[in-house]
């Protein structure tokens, strides 16, 4: 494999902008998954205009939905910085062969190899279905 800087780099600056994406919808919550849960705009719920209250019911649930795929991703890419601290990067989590650098250059937070990937991808869609 070659020089783990560029993704290192990658990384950290995917890192960076997931928190501050988090912030935008999120707060710190210790009793959460991932320590945060989703906000939304001033919810009274005493509001007295149906309308009112429902717009903001959906932008609090629109917020969660993006925090749980921000959250997601930030665990992959703190997972993958981490298994580059244990020289265990870019290797498959289920077969533990290397990784494609192909895969690795379009997503360096990847944790499977494409193989793998697209199993898991079927098995999804196959739970989709039923």
């Amino acid at each position: 494999m070659k020089d783990l800087t560029a993704y290192k780099n990658r990384l950290e600056a995917e890192k960076k902008i997931l928190a501050d994406e988090l912030a935008t919808v999120s707060t710190s919550d210790a009793e959460s998954r991932g320590g945060v849960r989703a906000i939304s705009d001033d919810l009274d719920i005493s509001e007295a205009d149906e309308n009112e209250l429902g717009d903001k019911f959906e932008s609090l649930d629109n917020n969660e939905a993006i925090e749980n795929r921000l959250e997601e991703r930030m665990e992959l890419v703190i997972r993958a910085l981490a298994m580059m601290e244990a020289d265990k990067y870019g290797l498959c989590e289920v077969c533990e062969l290397p990784i494609e650098e192909k895969r690795l250059e379009a997503d360096p937070a990847a944790p499977t190899c494409i193989l793998h990937m697209k199993q898991a991808d079927e098995e999804e869609e196959e739970g989709e279905i039923e």
